[in-house]
């Protein structure tokens, strides 16, 4: 009767635990800065609603998450929108989880192997982040639920198209194939060969037809047939860039995150690596040989981390979902065992998740708010920024979207996309949220990814500062008299005193003046022409950086 007791004990701690880890990620939802990638996720959305999105390569979220562009909210309400969206995708694959520990153990190691993977680094802070990976990872913990269940020609056909669409949505399903394996082995140990065979030939079947035909239609409703010379040249970039994520330069490229995971999230993988020991020592004495191979193929996933290069704090709870599973043999026995107890370990895990949490608590949402309402106030009329992500997903982005590997694809190419930009696109706004950016209009010593010296010399010759991190089109004209060129045509404010001289015309100070593109003569004095008709705000610009560290 006592150790019942104290196994149900253990069991409401787990759960009590894992409803206040959900409530505390809800609300971090809504509080934790908007990553620049999140609003690429946004803008494609966008795009994808206006018809301009032609890319059919990882987009078919753009399907399942339009109505998040119909909402009658800012993008960075939209974001956090989605963000509770993908808390409920996460909820899925982690009662996904559940469900398939259920079957190869009990209901404490269950509900503690939950537990755990809240403890494991990131998991609330990127966990429910508005990207892909959270409903990919809810789309193949279900297809590895129902594979692991007992087999049917339904369920079979259910977990084949449920893993072609997370495919679709991106490529890294493929780190989960190990755990699909483990799970055909559980059929095989459980129902007999010839019905795990069958179970995942039709599952087989049904990803390969589902996954072409949602293809042909996606591809087609995105920008309809791609011409033959076109699609052989996106698939020799995407070939070149998935080269170059897949670590082609490097061995183990994110060493430094993993052993953050490891340092942070300790509980979770000891638990992890002491799961996969004991399942050593079970397979060689021959106890219970069948979770000892599903433990040590469900760990493989964890092998991505030495050669993919994207493997940034964001992977980590995509990746560690079905690498939990290889935890099993450590918590069922941490749980029929005196010594040390379970409750000792899910103080350990809440622990963790406070060290997870007090890193970002300042990283909010407040500076991102300011300067997009001021951009708002600024151009209420949609008009072509140059940023590191699409951080207005309603406005038009001029140049290109400015992660590390695209910054290396750029330098690579020897191509000024940038000032190719300017001066086809003539964006009037410039976000500076962006080390490269920052460092081009500083003029500073190019860093290890930087851009190219045309494109830091078109951004410091076209833009000047205007609040915080807003820079607008503008001249800082020096001297008594001179000439200046101009990329950018429109109206532009003349900030001096008195008067100045501006093609053989005065133009009084304060004064707007329609500027053309092309070379201008200006006499008078130093002064600054900036585009527009609105002089900067003179309440101080947000002291937070536009986005915060992963």
């Amino acid at each position: 009767m006592l150790r019942t007791a104290r196994f149900s004990r253990q069991a409401v701690v787990a759960a009590a635990l894992i409803f206040v880890f959900i409530a505390v990620q809800a609300f971090l939802a809504a509080r934790l800065n908007i990553n620049w990638d999140e609003f690429w996720f946004l803008e494609r959305i966008y795009r994808a609603n206006s018809g301009t999105l032609a890319d059919p390569f990882q987009n078919f979220h753009v399907h399942l998450l339009g109505w998040l562009a119909s909402l009658p909210l800012g993008a960075i309400d939209q974001i956090v929108a989605g963000r509770f969206f993908m808390l409920v995708c996460q909820l899925v694959a982690l009662g996904c989880l559940f469900s398939i520990s259920l079957r190869l153990t009990d209901l404490k190691s269950a509900l503690l192997v939950v537990a755990l993977w809240f403890g494991s680094s990131w998991s609330l802070v990127h966990g429910a982040s508005f990207r892909t990976d959270a409903l990919a990872a809810a789309l193949l913990m279900a297809a590895l639920a129902v594979l692991f269940a007992s087999p049917r020609p339904w369920r079979s056909v259910l977990a084949g198209c449920l893993a072609a669409i997370a495919l679709l949505i991106t490529v890294k399903g493929a780190f989960y194939l190990p755990v699909f394996v483990a799970a055909l082995w559980h059929s095989w140990q459980t129902y007999g060969l010839a019905q795990a065979i069958r179970h995942f030939a039709l599952a087989a079947l049904a990803l390969a037809i589902a996954g072409a035909d949602l293809w042909l239609w996606h591809s087609s409703a995105l920008g309809g047939w791609v011409a033959a010379g076109e699609l052989s040249q996106t698939v020799a970039v995407t070939g070149g860039a998935a080269s170059r994520v897949l670590g082609e330069d490097e061995w183990f490229p994110r060493r430094h995150y993993a052993l953050i995971w490891f340092q942070l999230g300790l509980p979770t993988a000891l638990a992890i690596f002491a799961g996969v020991a004991l399942a050593s020592r079970d397979f060689f004495r021959r106890e219970d040989r069948s979770l000892a191979i599903i433990a040590a193929l469900s760990v493989l996933p964890l092998l991505s981390l030495l050669f993919y290069r994207n493997a940034f704090p964001y992977f980590f709870p995509f990746i560690v979902l079905p690498v939990m599973i290889a935890a099993l043999p450590a918590i069922r026995r941490l749980t029929a065992s005196q010594r040390p107890p379970a409750e000792l370990t899910l103080a350990a895990v809440a622990c963790a998740v406070i060290l997870q949490i007090v890193p970002y608590w300042q990283s909010d949402q407040v500076a991102q708010r300011a300067y997009t309402a001021e951009i708002e106030r600024m151009f209420p009329e949609p008009v072509a920024y140059i940023s590191r992500s699409t951080m207005l997903p309603g406005y038009p982005k001029a140049g290109f979207f400015m992660s590390t590997l695209e910054l290396e694809n750029v330098r690579r190419s020897g191509r000024p996309i940038l000032a190719e930009a300017i001066e086809r696109e003539a964006p009037p706004l410039l976000l500076v949220n962006s080390p490269a950016i920052a460092d081009a209009l500083a003029d500073r010593e190019p860093g290890e990814i930087a851009l190219l010296p045309a494109d830091r010399a078109a951004l410091r010759e076209n833009y000047i500062g205007h609040w915080g991190d807003i820079w607008v089109a503008g001249k800082r004209l020096e001297g008594g008299s001179g000439s200046f060129a101009v990329v950018i045509a429109g109206q532009y404010m003349l900030e001096c005193g008195g008067s100045r001289i501006i093609d053989g015309l005065p133009a009084e100070c304060g004064s707007d003046v329609s500027i053309d593109r092309g070379l201008h003569r200006w006499s008078g004095g130093a002064a600054v022409l900036r585009w527009g008709r609105s002089a900067p705000p003179t309440r101080a610009a947000p002291a937070k950086p536009i986005y915060h560290p992963l």
